[in-house]
C-alpha cells in the first residue's frame, strides 16, 4: 500500500471514529453544558491538534452555519475537518518531499 494513501486513511479513520463515538454518546450536549474532562475529549482534542488548521476552519464554519442547533453543528465540524483534512495532509507531503524527505514507496 502506498505509505501516503496509509496515512491519508488512518486520519480519516481516526476522525470517523471520534465523531461516531461523540454523537452516539451525545458529546455535541456535554460540549455545550460544560461537562468535565473525559476520555473522549482527550483523544479529541489530540486529533484536533493534528489536523490543526482543518479543525479551525471547520469549527469556525460550523458555528457560524449552526448557531443554536448544537447536534448539527457538531457533525458539520467534524465532516468539514475530515474533508479538509485530505488537502491539508498532501500540503505536509509536498512540504516534505521538497524538503528532502522520501515519500516515494521502494520497490521490493
Amino acid at each position: 500500500m502506498n505509505k501516503r494513501l496509509a496515512v491519508y486513511l488512518t486520519n480519516a479513520l481516526c476522525i470517523l471514529s471520534v465523531t461516531l463515538w461523540g454523537w452516539f454518546t451525545d458529546q455535541w450536549y456535554f460540549r455545550q453544558v460544560g461537562e468535565g474532562t473525559e476520555i473522549y475529549e482527550i483523544i479529541a482534542i489530540t486529533i484536533f491538534i493534528i489536523n490543526l488548521p482543518a479543525s479551525i476552519v471547520g469549527w469556525y464554519v460550523a458555528s457560524l452555519i449552526f448557531k443554536t442547533n448544537y447536534e448539527f453543528q457538531f457533525i458539520t465540524e467534524y465532516i468539514l475537518v475530515l474533508l479538509l483534512s485530505f488537502p491539508q495532509w498532501k500540503l505536509y507531503m509536498f512540504v516534505y518531499s521538497k524538503i528532502g524527505g522520501k515519500t516515494k514507496d521502494k520497490k521490493a
